[in-house]
C-alpha cells in the first residue's frame, strides 16, 4: 500500500509525489460551461470523497501528503469516470454508425 508522501510511479518510469498525482485526478474531473469552480470543486469533492475544503487545497496545491486510503479512492473513482468515459464515446461511435 502506497504511504503517505511516497511517489507513485508513472508509466514513463518517471515519478510523481502522491499529492501531485492525486490533485491531477481531482482536475480530471469534468467540469461544465456553466458551473462556477466552486461548484465544481463541491462536485469534484463529494464524487472522491473529499470535503469541501480538502478539495480546495488540493486544487491549489496547499497540500503536502495524502493518505494512503484517500489516495486509493481516489485512483478508484477516476478509473470509474474513465469506464464511464468509454461506454459513452462507444454509444456515440455507435450512433454515428447508423
Amino acid at each position: 500500500m502506497t504511504r503517505t508522501g511516497e511517489k507513485i510511479a508513472l508509466s514513463e518510469g518517471k515519478q510523481m509525489p502522491a499529492v501531485v498525482e492525486a490533485g491531477t485526478y481531482l482536475r480530471s474531473f469534468p467540469r461544465h460551461a456553466d458551473q462556477s469552480k466552486p461548484a465544481w470543486m463541491r462536485s469534484a469533492g463529494r464524487y472522491f470523497g473529499l470535503t469541501f475544503a480538502q478539495t480546495k487545497k488540493l486544487y491549489y496545491g496547499e497540500v503536502k501528503t495524502i493518505d494512503a486510503d484517500t489516495f486509493l479512492r481516489m485512483r478508484e473513482r477516476l478509473d470509474d469516470l474513465k469506464k464511464q468515459q468509454s461506454k459513452r464515446l462507444e454509444i456515440l461511435d455507435d450512433a454515428r454508425r447508423l
